[in-house]
Parts: C-alpha cells; structure tokens; sequence
C-alpha cells in the first residue's frame, strides 16, 4: 500500500493542494493522517502479469493532476509517494473481539484484519448496482481504519472492542 503527500512551496500553491487538489482525490481515495500530515492511500499490487502494477494508473493521474496545475499556475505542488507501513497504519494485528449486537451468545476474538474480512463477507457481487460500487465499498471497507471499522460494523448491527491483550 502507497500514500501520496503533496507539498507546496508559495501560498497560492496552498490553496490549490487543500481548495482543489485534496477533494478531488478524496473522491477516489482515502484520506488518512499519517505522521502529522493528510495523505491519501493508493492500494497497489506489484505482482500484475502485464509487468505493470496496479495502482499505477492512479499514481500517473496524481502525477498529471499535480502537473497540469503546477504548470497553468506557475506555482511548485510536490509529490511524495512512500509505502506505508499497513499493520501500523490501519491497526490490523490489534486483538479485538466482535459481537452480535442483539445476540452477545455470538462473540468471538480476532484481529482487526480478521474483523474487516467478517465485515467484507456480509455482502457479494449481486448486492451492488455497479462493478465501482462494488469496488468503492470494498475498498473502503480494506482501508478503514478502527474507528471507522467500528462504525461499519455496528451497520450491520455487530460490534467491536478492543482485547484486555491488545
């Protein structure tokens, strides 16, 4: 998994990054806090058959994004793109427990992955309208951190907490 930090050198630039720049990317990609700054996450796979990876196509857009208004308006956006440390980042190996929220008998221990994954197989390909509805909510459902993990999960009326381990 990458994220992509954009920098900017003169107050102009800034109002471009966080007025323009940002909400366009939040359409497409999640925007989490990382180390102090807002970056977004771009899921990438290096192990594509055709030599490419993906994620490729999306770091080339932010590529052409950034460059398209650094050269209409003169100014000197920046990119950063660096792997994430995911484990850290989104909490994955943390112990919790998930409980049925009308039902406390169904209540086992995993880990956030494994939460996530339970909270990923509620729905199948037949629940959505579109192939990027699909794709959107899996994607986000991948990339939620705790908090927001917690929140989809007691949409389906389970909860989650947190192990006296953890």
């Amino acid at each position: 998994m990458q994220a992509v930090f954009i920098g900017y050198d003169v107050p102009e630039a800034l109002e471009v990054k966080w007025e323009i720049i940002m909400p366009e990317l939040d359409k497409k990609y999640k925007r989490i806090q990382y180390e102090g700054d807002e970056v977004h996450i771009i899921a990438v796979d290096f192990t594509s058959i055709a030599g490419d990876f993906m994620g490729e196509s999306d770091i080339n857009f932010i590529k052409d994004l950034v460059f398209a208004y650094n050269t209409d308006r003169q100014i000197n956006l920046t990119l950063d793109f660096f792997e994430l440390d995911e484990p850290s980042i989104l909490d994955n190996d943390v112990k919790v427990f998930v409980e049925d929220i009308q039902d406390s008998s169904d209540c086992w221990e995993t880990t956030v992955l494994g939460a996530r994954e339970f909270l990923m197989n509620q729905w199948d390909y037949n629940d959505y309208e579109t192939e990027e509805e699909m794709y959107r909510h899996m994607y986000e459902m991948e990339t939620a951190d705790y908090d927001e993990l917690f929140e989809k999960l007691a949409g389906i009326d389970y909860t989650m907490y947190k192990s006296e381990e953890a």
